[in-house]
């Protein structure tokens, strides 16, 4: 495929990853307003595993798997299209009722999905080439994330280092995934008046936080960013493996019941570290959610998931905002193992001087990733 085509490709697969985001960020508006204060929420959960049990039942022995799962296995399987347009179709209707109804599952696992699928369709209409069709498929990935996430830094070396750290060439590949995301992050940011899923409390932040913070924080948060990397997968994987297509019914009425007696659990995603929150309470409420939403079907991701995760660790150590985010970016280096892209996401965030306490957390978070990892891969040799 020639430069000029490939780089029409990409303006292309970002251009309607960005549309995609638009609809998908105007649907949690709904959310905002109807479900989080609204005094009867402890009922969405049932009725989000009805429609949830309905979407698996169609599914059957599809793929179930979900996020960048899937569009690892698409490009090491690139002879053969795992994500096809009807999967992706009800993957994208099962999160939005998976979160709209307060299951807890994260909104940025599911734009690298959509963005892969947006790709794969693309790569597999237009060319053979096994090479053009990875580039395509990655390219809607970076423009998805840069659509979600506001930062086209962030999208375009996230994709470099999860998809092509030991395969990367600037010419071939660097320009369109820098034209796909500067493509899906203007949609939204012209469309959408520049709001986007990801906030960090930039503006609580306390710059002369000792950098003893960032090895602590980093050290401890890395740790649940690794145990989480193992126990997530395995969450999804019991109920591929082990759940009826009814069992989202069953985790709709568990999430209703701890609705009910704890308000707060429907206000994960919406916390105010300003405030004053039992910030142990609301990470064992964020672990048991996520737990059984997984463990039950619910269809998402777990970036959203980690980020949170990440703060209430930093808030229980110190809720200032340097500290919340040395817990999000130690979560996120460690899961991930993307240190660079985790780096640019919090210097894009209008606090370059939180560079080098991040910096430190991160470097903390990618080596303990690739420790574990590197063991990991032994025991399978």
């Amino acid at each position: 495929m020639k430069h000029i085509n490939r780089l029409m490709v990409a303006t292309l697969t970002g251009i309607i990853t960005g549309l995609l985001g638009l609809l998908f960020l105007n649907s949690f508006k709904l959310y905002n307003k109807y479900v989080i204060y609204n005094d009867y929420n402890f009922v969405f959960p049932i009725i989000g595993g009805l429609l949830l049990s309905i979407i698996w039942y169609f599914i059957g022995d599809g793929n179930k798997h979900f996020g960048s799962k899937v569009v690892k296995d698409e490009i090491e399987s690139i002879n053969m299209q795992i994500i096809s347009l009807k999967d992706a179709v009800i993957k994208f209707a099962g999160t939005i009722i998976s979160i709209c109804t307060g299951f807890i599952m994260g909104k940025v696992g599911f734009f690298i999905h959509l963005g892969g699928a947006v790709g794969s369709n693309i790569a597999y209409r237009i060319t053979e080439d096994n090479n053009e069709r990875k580039l395509i498929i990655t390219s809607g990935v970076a423009g998805a994330l840069a659509a979600i996430t506001g930062s086209v830094p962030f999208a375009v070396l996230f994709v470099i280092e999860v998809y092509y750290i030991k395969n990367i060439s600037f010419n071939r590949v660097v320009y369109p995934l820098i034209i796909s995301a500067i493509s899906g992050y203007a949609i939204v940011h012209f469309l959408f008046n520049k709001v986007h899923i990801i906030r960090f409390p930039v503006e609580t932040m306390d710059v002369s936080a000792s950098l003893v913070y960032a090895v602590v924080v980093g050290f401890i948060a890395s740790i649940l960013g690794i145990l989480m990397s193992r126990y997530i997968p395995f969450l999804k994987e019991m109920h591929n493996k082990k759940m009826p297509f009814f069992a989202p019914i069953i985790g709709g009425f568990i999430l209703s019941i701890i609705g009910y007696y704890y308000p707060e659990f429907f206000k994960l995603f919406v916390l105010d570290f300003s405030s004053s929150f039992n910030y142990i309470l609301m990470l064992a409420l964020l672990f048991i959610g996520v737990s059984i939403s997984m463990l039950f079907g619910a269809i998402g991701g777990e970036f959203t998931v980690l980020v949170v995760m990440g703060a209430l660790i930093g808030a229980i150590i110190n809720p200032t905002g340097v500290v919340i985010v040395l817990g999000i970016s130690g979560v996120l280096s460690a899961f991930y193992g993307a240190g660079f892209s985790v780096l640019v996401l919090f210097a894009s965030t209008e606090a370059p001087n939180l560079i080098i306490p991040v910096a430190i957390t991160i470097i903390i978070g990618v080596i303990i990733h690739e420790i574990f990892h590197e063991k990991i891969e032994k025991q399978n040799t």
